[in-house]
């Protein structure tokens, strides 16, 4: 599906700020830990809902909007570092979150008169929360938010906040809970960044000829796919005892798909010596090592780079090739969940994805098509990000439980070649498994 991007269709309504309800929540500094040094230069998932609203825009801005507003509020009043600023003081003082009575958040209200059957409209700024009205069709554009607020905005959305504290566990804010205590890591990691050139701002370019998809894998092909990596690897006793999972034969497929629709005419592909880059997160929180509460509201991440030469990733064992360096960085993450990060520097950033890099964006496992305001599930979700930032976005699907949601932005002749090569594969793999 191709980005629309007519300003001219688009209207904005109102501009406005949301707080927390006021003097709700005294002065609050909340020193960052180590585990969020690594974010601060790297842009956020920017992740769009889209949600059916039969009815006139009157009834939307004269009735829903106002509840929304207001349910926000009440969700920022235990969120409330969403709404606070990002203190930076001079070395060797650490970074800090300082939330003040008044604090808030971006709200933008605009029509648009888009089809959202044949098209979408994704504005070149997409820094604050916006909600875009779609003929029948209700837009939610969040700013750097997690899951969770969502479940809290949800629960919220009639501004009834004792039902939003039954419903949905109060996030624990105190960093001190992250396991540094002689501040080693954290300064390390600082002297990292107050070292690196300050970072250029992003620049967001989508070229013309790009086009958008989204790929879906059901459980069948799935499952048949997990059976068919473990019978050609049948003589490998490291298989034989490891569990493959669903994100390992994904991420598997995609890549390898990924990297050999590059072979396209008129394309500069690269020798065979080429190192190629697979970036993924991993929550850490529940790591038997680090004793960090499910509801601590900060940064608990860490990552893996998966590298390989780029003969391994077109070769005709080019998946097994993949499943076993994925697995092996995965399994990594169970007996060093931080390995790395102190490494993670906007030079480093740089290096990987200007190169031949990508990033795993999202996980099926957040539960994105569970997140409903009142309205069933969103029409469609998407990550806005990917259209520039060398990522693939993975999430659960809408209407198939167990499926997979795969999302990214290619050349549109880079595109069809990816779309035929997966078919491919997704046939061969289904006719070996009969």
């Amino acid at each position: 599906m191709a980005h629309v991007r007519d300003q001219e269709s688009l209207k904005i309504i109102e501009r406005c700020q949301v707080s927390p309800p006021p003097n709700s929540i005294p002065t609050t500094s909340i020193p960052i830990s180590f585990l969020d040094i690594p974010w601060l230069y790297i842009s956020p998932i920017q992740r769009i809902f889209f949600y059916e609203f039969p009815f006139p825009t009157q009834t939307f801005l004269q009735t829903l909007i106002p509840k929304l507003k207001h349910s926000l509020s009440i969700t920022l009043q235990h969120f409330f570092p969403f709404a606070s600023n990002l203190v930076y003081p001079p070395k060797p003082h650490f970074p800090y979150f300082l939330y003040q009575d008044g604090d808030s958040i971006p709200f933008t209200i605009a029509e648009s008169t888009t089809n959202f059957d044949t098209s979408y409209l994704t504005p070149p700024n997409m820094s604050q929360i916006c909600t875009h009205l779609f003929p029948r069709c209700l837009h939610l554009v969040p700013r750097r938010m997690e899951h969770v607020i969502y479940l809290s905005w949800r629960f919220s959305k009639n501004g009834d906040s004792t039902s939003h504290e039954a419903s949905v566990p109060l996030p624990f804010h105190n960093s001190d809970i992250i396991q540094d205590p002689k501040g080693l890591r954290k300064l390390k990691m600082m002297e990292n960044m107050w070292n690196s050139p300050t970072p250029s701002k992003e620049i967001a370019i989508v070229f013309t000829d790009m086009v958008r998809a989204t790929f879906v894998l059901s459980p069948d092909q799935i499952e048949r796919l997990k059976k068919w990596v473990i019978a050609k690897c049948s003589n490998s006793d490291h298989f034989k005892t490891l569990h493959i999972s669903t994100f390992v034969v994904t991420s598997s497929l995609i890549w390898v798909c990924f990297v050999r629709s590059e072979e396209i005419i008129g394309y500069n592909v690269p020798n065979d010596d080429e190192l190629y880059h697979l970036i993924f997160l991993a929550d850490c929180r529940n790591h038997h090592e680090v004793s960090i509460p499910s509801t601590y509201f900060g940064n608990c991440l860490g990552y893996r780079t998966v590298t390989m030469k780029r003969s391994e990733l077109v070769g005709n064992n080019a998946i097994v090739e993949a499943v076993r360096a994925i697995k092996c960085q995965v399994r990594d993450v169970l007996s060093d969940p931080f390995k790395g990060l102190d490494t993670m520097t906007p030079e480093h950033k740089g290096r990987v994805v200007s190169g031949h890099g990508v990033v795993i964006a999202g996980s099926p496992k957040l539960g994105v098509y569970e997140t409903n305001f009142g309205w069933g599930k969103p029409k469609k979700s998407e990550v806005v990000h990917i259209d520039s930032s060398k990522s693939i976005a993975f999430s659960d699907c809408r209407d198939n439980e167990g499926g997979v949601e795969v999302g990214l932005t290619l050349g549109r002749i880079q595109m069809n070649n990816f779309t035929a090569i997966m078919k491919k594969y997704l046939s061969d793999i289904t006719n070996l498994n009969h």
